[in-house]
């Protein structure tokens, strides 16, 4: 039975994995960023999901943009930078357990131009049950 609903988790893990692809929400219609997957799923609630998140992003204007990610609406943390273009692709390795909005922004003045959120859930919830072993 165990590993019965162990292959219907991984099944659905890998489905949500490949099948999904986040949008982001333009500021002006000049600006696209994309991150596939948009979803990343852990097996028990409160559990870390890895996946490698491919990133897309697009602007008219050459100039020099960087992908910052914001987690719980704490301060922002660039983690790629890009002079001088108008788009890149850039693979990502997420290891999180909640949700994270990634913003594309100015590198000159930290002005947000698009923004995606990767979303976390779970397969199964987390159950706090004590064990208590009995001899009689």
């Amino acid at each position: 039975m165990f590993f019965k609903r162990k292959g219907i988790a991984t099944a659905l893990i890998i489905a949500f994995n490949f099948l999904t692809t986040a949008s982001a929400q333009q500021h002006d219609g000049l600006v696209s960023l994309a991150a596939q997957p948009n979803k990343c799923v852990a097996l028990t609630q409160g559990r870390e999901c890895f996946a490698t998140v491919k990133f897309v992003w697009q602007v008219k204007q050459a100039g020099n943009y960087c992908l910052t990610v914001v987690a719980n609406n704490q301060l922002s943390q660039r983690i790629e930078c890009w002079s001088n273009t108008t788009g890149a692709v850039y693979r990502y390795n997420l290891r999180t357990a909640e949700d994270l909005t990634f913003i594309l922004v100015n590198a000159e003045d930290n002005l947000p131009l698009a923004d995606t959120t990767i979303q976390v859930s779970w397969v199964y919830k987390s159950a706090l049950r004590k064990r208590r072993w009995r001899l009689f």
